[in-house]
């Protein structure tokens, strides 16, 4: 899927909503080519549009297996997009920095895995709730 290759956050999404494999081939998954290009982006450094796209693809239950079965030093994965696939894994963000990973993402990621992981809403990772803003008026 050329999609995940250019980081294309939105095609992505249109084609997963359109029943696309989340996993991809098995020969090259895309969680696989999303970790690492998490890694590749700013010289190696993380960058928001690959974590998103890995929260993206496990949100539509990709196999977060992959990563940590598959890694080789050509596509070694970031240590966020390790711990997102973590989180997956167990289906819980319990620790500071588990929580601070997905607070990282962006919306529509955010919502994607608080959907997935069965989170309440963004409350959840430490913001306040809907009612707690309402009475604070």
């Amino acid at each position: 899927m050329s999609a995940v290759q250019q980081c294309d956050l939105f095609q992505v999404q249109a084609l997963l909503r359109d029943r696309a494999d989340p996993n991809g081939p098995a020969a090259q998954p895309l969680l696989l080519q999303a970790a690492s290009a998490a890694k590749a982006a700013n010289g190696g450094g993380s960058s928001g549009g690959p974590l998103n796209l890995v929260a993206l693809l496990l949100g539509f239950a990709a196999d977060p297996g992959v990563v940590f079965e598959r890694t080789s030093s050509r596509l070694a994965p970031t240590p966020e997009a390790m711990l997102l696939c973590k989180i997956f894994q167990s289906k819980a963000a319990s620790t500071d920095e588990e929580r601070a990973v997905l607070s990282s993402l962006e919306p529509g990621s955010l919502a994607q895995a608080r959907r997935f992981l069965k989170l309440a809403g963004p409350f959840a990772l430490g913001g306040a709730s809907p009612a707690s803003c309402l009475q604070a008026k």
